[in-house]
């Protein structure tokens, strides 16, 4: 088959193909379907880039060209990369490394391949399993914490009005202060009940914990 003929066949591909030059960091050919992954109009265009000027994340061409050095070869490893318009979005390849035999330098071939939408369905899948094991848990702690908070509120207010026929004010600020502080536990129990989404907001270092007011149902 002729080089013509080849590229031809190429670009008859939905999947896109590529050639680099791995000491360079340069793109050396492409077809067409990989041009359009890109935003590109033509795969000239591409020839000649700097490889890490389609990468978000920098460390992400580190370790791609630590695992083609270490293995030969690499399977479906997914960066985020972007486009010529620089929206993002995920690319899928598989790469491996040759040996020119005309000059001796080493390439990397690829085939390659828009995967966005799996990504930002997982993405939807992973979340929903996790704001179900949120609400479990949440469903649970309601159940637990509410029935015995319920007794020490009933205890609290006959408490309260024995209290209040006494001459024991400073008792009776205290008993109220409780009071207070087991509404605002019931409270905190109720919003938890409404969640509706999973949003977090800093904790402590790097911990993470959920925002009430922000996850909570319209």
């Amino acid at each position: 088959m002729t080089p013509d003929k080849l590229v031809t066949l190429f670009d008859r591909l939905q999947y896109g193909v590529c050639e680099c030059d791995m000491e360079k960091g340069v793109i050396k050919w492409i077809n067409r379907a990989g041009a359009d992954i890109f935003g590109y109009k033509s795969p000239e265009d591409m020839i000649g880039m700097n490889i890490t000027d389609n990468f978000v994340d920098t460390e992400d061409k580190k370790k791609l060209t630590n695992a083609l050095r270490k293995d030969g070869i690499v399977r479906n490893f997914i960066i985020k990369a972007k486009r010529i318009d620089n929206s993002i979005f995920y690319l899928e390849g598989t790469y491996g490394l040759i040996k020119d035999e005309a000059d001796g330098s080493i390439k990397m071939e690829g085939i390659i391949n828009d995967v966005t939408g799996r990504k930002v369905l997982e993405y939807r899948t992973i979340n929903e399993e996790r704001l179900e094991a949120i609400l479990q848990i949440v469903r649970t702690a309601r159940h637990e914490i509410n029935n015995p908070l319920t007794g020490i509120l009933g205890n609290l207010e006959l408490l309260l009005l024995e209290e209040k026929n006494k001459e024991g004010e400073s008792d009776c600020k205290k008993l109220k202060t409780i009071y207070d502080l087991s509404l605002r536990i019931k409270d905190v129990v109720q919003n938890m009940s409404t969640i509706s989404k999973a949003i977090e907001k800093d904790y402590a270092g790097d911990m993470k914990m959920i925002d009430l007011e922000k996850s909570k149902g319209v």
